[in-house]
């Protein structure tokens, strides 16, 4: 989050809640601040290479043509609390050496073939997928291939043994920013961060990790940003040494400070940030450096957001403060830091597989919702012309935000050629470049509307190939084509607990519960207006015991079939518009007892009834 604050106590701050549903946001300007939920209410009302004679299970799960949806990276397997190999090589079995073997083959193959079909100079689309492949070769173990060679300058190789992090567990120099007394805070470095702590080394140690990980696929993912133009292509083809666009990233380390606990926190941080308390983190450019304290919930996405800023601003040789200035292009800024909140990890031999983006990812949820259930949309004008502090003011900051995630979920996820736009787009906007042509700017507004509308649209298509991941915990389909054979073919987790579940206008039934393993569903909030749920339903449903809100809008309900949720003991909202529920469900409603709110709109709910719900809740919310 930029904060548009005098320079001595200028951050970039991305603030979090707790619990792991409702994500904050600190916004600042000039002495003013607000807190503002990140995510909507239920109710807000408003050229390809031939690559086809290779085994299909080898290859890249993206083309270079066509919709993609996840955006695959590699970085080297390795302990999450040590640094060091899944295993050595020679320890592997057979097959599992085979299958490695298998992968380095494919991996020289494809880029072999995309060497062979590109163009000189090479463009920034044809840089970053040859430079995405030659990484993953390298981690996969192929130190001697030419390839590799030419961009081993690029690469940390010590991010692969064990001399990954150097470990001072008593600090020699004072802390030069937060004053720490000499031996008083360890000190934890990797090939591009030093974090020190007052804390667990061993906590340190994994943040290190966190950031080398955002780091190895932030540079594979935005190679315009730290290489110099057509530099890879001569160190690939011509034996010439890789040039960084950026001294600022070779051979200095980001700073992290990271706390040890959230008293220190805002104890040591109360003098130059006076809002700091509803904070759990922040990245402050004058120092380079990113504050924060470890909550298990949402300290990750926390971390990857600001270091995603950090590493751009260095990479970009960016002021900060010019910020302040920005009359237009602030929303990419935002866009892109939301966006690598997304990144996850799936474990393998040696070589993990990273994802960005994708249907399921954290902050398209609430960008898909706003626009396709309420029908919210800033007029394009408006929104590419946003000032930081336009950006961040007045009511519409939740929508500013959600629309840019969305919008760079967008150009991230739907093309090669789309992600590269936005690429040399971001960096040109980081470098204080005149941008030639803003992604904003088109002759049909309607028709790059309906291009939106369609990709979100089209998370129905993805899940049917790509169901959920593990670590989903929120799921907004509203909308979209899918329904109850759809999301049962999906692969029942064990123990998987969601936050927020939108299947909205589909065309779920009640096979969705009434087929499910008991605790399939499980999640806070559930939304199932306009679907085909009935009385049917309403047993599965109420035996959610960490259920809080729930929307039965125009569903085939009654009093009596809604008598499961008798006495729920943890459900606080509850939407019943248009549905057939009388007078008689007045004691039902009691007996809930934590219940604030209710939607009786469009029912048989009679003023009397109404009266006596009143005057025996007095606190009810009513509608």
């Amino acid at each position: 989050m930029i904060l548009v604050l005098p320079k001595f106590i200028y951050a970039r701050c991305c603030t979090h809640l707790k619990w792991s549903v409702t994500t904050y946001c600190f916004l600042g300007a000039m002495g003013s601040t607000w807190l503002v939920s990140a995510e909507p209410e239920l109710k807000s009302g408003v050229s390809a290479s031939s690559t086809s004679e290779l085994p299909e299970v080898m290859r890249l799960p993206d083309r270079l043509d066509g919709p993609m949806d996840r955006t695959f990276f590699w970085i080297p397997s390795f302990d999450r609390v040590k640094s060091r190999l899944d295993k050595d090589f020679a320890a592997l079995s057979n097959a599992e050496r085979e299958s490695i073997t298998n992968e380095q083959v494919v991996a020289k193959q494809e880029i072999d073939e995309l060497i062979a079909s590109a163009t000189r100079p090479w463009s920034s689309r044809e840089s970053i997928e040859i430079y995405r492949r030659i990484v993953r070769l390298a981690f996969l173990g192929s130190r001697d291939s030419s390839y590799v060679k030419s961009i081993v300058s690029s690469i940390p190789y010590s991010f692969v043994d064990k001399s990954f992090l150097t470990v001072q567990s008593r600090a020699t120099n004072p802390h030069p920013i937060m004053r720490w007394p000499a031996q008083a805070y360890a000190r934890v470095e990797s090939p591009h961060f030093e974090v020190s702590t007052q804390g667990s080394v061993a906590l340190a140690s994994n943040i290190a990790i966190l950031a080398e990980q955002t780091y190895a696929v932030w540079q594979q993912a935005f190679v315009p940003a730290w290489c110099e133009p057509h530099s890879l292509e001569s160190a690939v083809l011509d034996g010439q040494a890789l040039q960084s666009a950026s001294n600022r990233l070779e051979g200095n380390r980001l700073k992290i400070a990271l706390f040890k606990n959230r008293d220190q926190y805002l104890r040591g941080l109360r003098d130059i940030q006076p809002n700091i308390g509803i904070s759990t983190g922040f990245y402050h450019p004058d120092s380079r450096t990113v504050f924060c304290y470890w909550d298990e919930t949402v300290s990750a996405q926390v971390l990857r957001h600001e270091i995603t800023h950090q590493l751009f601003s260095e990479a970009g040789v960016w002021d900060p403060l010019v910020v302040e200035q920005m009359l237009g292009n602030f929303w990419v800024i935002e866009g892109i830091a939301l966006y690598m909140e997304s990144m996850q990890i799936d474990p393998a031999i040696r070589c993990d597989r990273v994802t960005l983006g994708g249907w399921d990812a954290p902050r398209l949820q609430p960008a898909r919702y706003r626009r396709l259930h309420d029908e919210y949309w800033i007029p394009l004008e408006e929104f590419k012309k946003a000032s930081s502090q336009t950006f961040q003011q007045g009511d519409a900051i939740r929508q500013h935000y959600s629309q840019a995630a969305g919008l760079t979920h967008f150009w991230m996820d739907h093309s090669i050629d789309s992600r590269v736009s936005l690429v040399d787009f971001i960096c040109g906007v980081y470098r204080q470049e005149p941008v030639s042509k803003n992604l904003l700017y088109t002759d049909d507004t309607d028709q790059l509307r309906a291009q939106y509308d369609t990709f979100l649209l089209s998370a129905a298509k993805h899940s049917r190939r790509l169901p959920p991941r593990p670590a989903t915990r929120d799921i907004v389909l509203s909308r979209c084509e899918i329904d109850s054979d759809l999301v049962l073919s999906w692969p029942a987790k064990q123990g998987q607990k969601f936050d927020w579940l939108d299947l909205a206008f589909t065309k779920v039934d009640d096979r969705m519960w009434t087929e499910a393993s008991s605790g399939r569903w499980d999640t806070r909030r559930l939304n199932l207006e306009g679907t085909g749920v009935s009385n049917d339903s309403i047993a599965a449903i109420a035996s959610i015991n960490r259920l809080e809100e729930l929307d039965l809008s125009t569903c085939k309900v009654s009093g009596d079939g809604l008598e499961p949720l008798r006495g729920h003991r943890s459900l606080r909202k509850l939407w019943l518009t248009g549905t057939d529920v009388t007078d008689e469900l007045v004691d039902l409603l009691v007996s809930i007892t934590r219940l604030e709110e209710v939607d009786l709109t469009g029912t048989q709910f009679t003023d009397g009834g109404r009266k006596e719900l009143a005057r025996r809740i007095p606190k009810l919310r009513r509608k």
